[in-house]
């Protein structure tokens, strides 16, 4: 994410403590920031109702009112207009009927009240600036943006404050309307007058259509100050306030399959769901593979920035999915300063992207993050992205297969995977042994007077597994107990013992002692006792490291 920029809690006002950042690494103050329902100010309010033109009232700006729950959010979907199209939602959907009042999130100046370019539904686009000089830019700018509106009350020009109302809700292609002959709304003017458009818009509302406000946060970038633009968009929980309680996200990360037949290219299938309930917050998933023979990460070819993509950030084939990153890079855009395609070396979208042989001979803003085929995943960039359908009562899920990693020609892999939040809070995660029968896989990061997680996998639900280490690798000693099988650790000694879990999963943590040398070679294994004198008994892959200081 493009971190640093600060909004200001009054359009043009002297530099003042912040109240809305996008830096993850900032926490977000919610006082003088409204969600654009207002906490759903139609319902009852504590001591009476408040009147919608009267803006929404301070007791709301918090996380405590929000306008959840959200119907669409912020990633790759499939679109339920006919469920034909893999697109990529750069906004939050909130469900509500036709005619609810629609709020300025903070302060701002009204940058355009028009039709929508991508869909032509009336908006209401609003500018904040970061600069104490109103309507300059020049220290960055954020842009929200209000669709599918059925009455717009505001004008181009004014200056709106947080809560202050905008217009009323629609839906989807309420700017196809038309009553008689004559279209509800034109590029130059609401017709008819602005009071009758919402009784007359929701009036006619066909059956059937999607009732809902569309909201959009976009975060101009430090080289393009004043963008407002599709690839612009982030995702507006980084902003909007809301209890955030990474323990308890409701996001749920489960790596479903590790393909090695390949060994040093192994493909990971990755879920991640949300339940419908919750703040839908999800914004990143990374895969870590490590060669459980050295204990080491394998660098993953996609990690970096090749000289010849930084200009627009270009990511080949990595090891994650961060949406904001993905749309940041690969939604093309087309401007005077930095247009789709120019002379070559220039610098141009066209010119450096590296996937430049999916473009058509004219410009396509979505030429990478859409898919028309239905059923098929949306398969770019190393991963292959299936959305499953959502608001219909079901919980959000997204299918990935990572492709492009980088394995070992041991074919004894562990592989992580987390998720992250818009806040760059790690929210679930997830291990997998890639090999045969029970397998072994120990926290990477070793270090003195740290905690040390041994997973093992591929044991029966309720056996007991003992988990060893030792000094060095070797042929082991061979104890009574596991019927003669012969330990590969020289010198064990037992860590302890855990129950596996329905899923044949047994976790076993320990601290390592404060006092262990820089770069001691650790060497870990797991074993079971099985059959009538342990004459069954089965070990895992021996997992080797080195504790090193943090």
């Amino acid at each position: 994410m493009r971190a640093g920029l600060i909004l200001l809690s009054t359009l043009g006002s002297p530099a003042v403590a912040a109240d809305w950042t996008l830096d993850s690494d900032v926490a977000v103050n919610p006082d003088g920031i409204a969600w654009p329902l207002c906490g759903r100010i139609l319902d009852a309010l504590p001591g009476g109702a408040v009147d919608a033109q009267a803006g929404c009232p301070a007791s709301r700006f918090g996380p405590g009112f929000t306008d959840q729950p959200i119907a669409y959010t912020f990633g790759p979907r499939l679109r339920q207009a006919g469920g034909t199209e893999y697109d990529f939602h750069r906004a939050i959907d909130l469900a509500v009927d036709c005619g609810t009042p629609v709020y300025a999130v903070a302060t701002a100046e009204v940058h355009d009240v028009r039709l929508g370019t991508a869909t032509a539904d009336p908006r209401v686009t609003l500018r904040h600036e970061l600069s104490t000089a109103a309507s300059t830019c020049e220290g960055g700018c954020y842009h929200t943006v209000y669709l599918h509106l059925a009455e717009i009350v505001v004008s181009e020009g004014d200056t709106v404050a947080p809560g202050q109302l905008l217009g009323y809700s629609g839906y989807s292609d309420v700017g196809a309307l038309t009553d008689g002959l004559q279209p509800l709304y034109t590029s130059a003017v609401w017709d008819p007058t602005p009071t009758e458009v919402a009784s007359n818009a929701c009036a006619l509302r066909p059956a059937g259509v999607f009732q809902h406000l569309h909201f959009e946060l976009r975060e101009a970038p430090f080289d393009d100050d004043s963008s407002n633009w599709l690839h612009d968009a982030v995702h507006p929980l980084s902003a909007l306030p809301y209890d955030n309680d990474p323990a308890d996200n409701g996001i749920t990360l489960a790596i479903e399959a590790v393909d090695i037949s390949v060994p040093a290219e192994p493909a990971v299938d990755v879920s991640v769901v949300m339940d419908e309930q919750s703040p839908l917050d999800f914004a990143k998933v990374w895969v870590e593979v490590v060669d459980t023979t050295t204990g080491a990460a394998i660098v993953q070819p996609g990690e970096s920035v090749a000289a010849t993509h930084a200009l627009h950030d270009y990511y080949v084939d990595p090891p994650w999915l961060d949406l904001e990153q993905v749309n940041l890079s690969y939604t093309h855009k087309d401007s005077g300063a930095f247009p789709w395609s120019c002379s070559p070396g220039d610098g141009c979208f066209h010119d450096t992207c590296p996937h430049a042989g999916d473009h058509g001979a004219t410009y396509d803003a979505e030429v990478h993050l859409v898919d028309g085929a239905i059923g098929l995943a949306l398969d770019f960039n190393g991963v292959a992205i299936a959305p499953a359908a959502f608001n219909d009562g079901s919980d959000y899920r997204l299918d990935l297969s990572f492709h492009a990693l980088a394995g070992s020609a041991s074919g004894e892999l562990c592989v992580t995977a987390q998720a992250e939040d818009v806040h760059g809070v790690q929210t679930s995660s997830a291990v997998r042994f890639a090999g045969g029968g029970v397998g072994l896989c120990v926290s990477p990061a070793l270090h003195p007077g740290e905690r040390l997680t041994l997973t093992a996998m591929g044991a029966s639900p309720g056996e007991v597994v003992y988990f060893v280490f030792g000094p060095a690798p070797g042929a082991g000693p061979c104890p009574g107990p596991l019927g003669g099988l012969c330990l590969d650790v020289l010198s064990p000694s037992l860590l302890g013992s855990a129950t596996a879990d329905a899923d044949g999963r047994a976790t076993l943590e320990r601290t390592i002692p404060a006092a262990v040398p820089n770069a001691t070679p650790a060497h870990f294994q797991a074993a079971i006792t099985r059959g009538p004198a342990g004459v069954d008994s089965v070990s895992s892959n021996r997992w080797t490291g080195t504790i090193t200081l943090p």
